[in-house]
């Protein structure tokens, strides 16, 4: 899970509230991720689609 996975990465204990260092880790961290799926997700779009007579519905 995305908020969970930057949190652990980025926040060595919790607190009361985030340090500078830990909040622009997380942002970065959330940043690279939303930019990962933007580009996979474009990838995708790209692929050829398949016409209806090369499914196979076996």
């Amino acid at each position: 899970m995305l908020t969970s996975d930057c949190f652990d990465t980025c926040v060595d204990y919790p607190g009361q509230k985030l340090g500078s260092r830990a909040e622009k880790c997380i942002t970065n961290c959330v940043e690279r991720l939303i930019d990962t799926n933007n580009f996979v997700m474009n990838r995708m779009a790209r692929l050829p689609t398949p016409s209806t007579s090369e499914i196979n519905f076996d």
